[in-house]
């Protein structure tokens, strides 16, 4: 099995998909969400021996993976192209990806974290034993 694999979406007939660099370890990023300024990937770095995942970075400049100090995946891009939504063991925080600061969002186990595209909505899977959609609004 293979990693994940790019398709340049300007001309996709007749081109081929490239793979992103392989990983050390029997690791594979799972991409999640583009960069609006579509210079990076983010997504989570699954361990195929661990249930356990860390949120990373692809960079399409360096061509490198890029870890991340909180989350552990479904990360989401806000539109600033600098600051992710991330699930954490705690709830949902925002990161600065320059800086790594998290700030708290919100105190709820989530997963398919969405931001819309002005940063004033999020949408969220609540894990628990119902199936509950919420939208939390975001201050600017």
């Amino acid at each position: 099995d293979r990693g994940s694999i790019l398709l340049d979406g300007a001309e996709l007939v007749g081109r081929k998909p490239r793979a992103l660099p392989d990983l050390e370890g029997g690791h594979a990023l799972q991409p999640r969400s583009w960069s609006p300024d579509g210079s990076m990937l983010a997504g989570a770095l699954a361990f195929y021996t661990s249930p356990a995942s860390v949120t990373m970075l692809y960079s399409f400049a360096s061509h490198k993976y890029v870890p991340l100090p909180e989350g552990r995946g479904w990360p989401a891009w806000m539109s600033d192209s600098r600051r992710l939504m991330v699930a954490r063991y705690d709830g949902i925080a925002m990161l600065d990806t320059r800086s790594g600061q998290a700030t708290p969002i919100l105190g709820v186990s989530a997963q398919g974290i969405s931001v819309s595209r002005d940063d004033r909505w999020l949408c969220y899977i609540e894990n628990q034993s119902e199936a509950d959609v919420w939208l939390a609004t975001l201050a600017r």
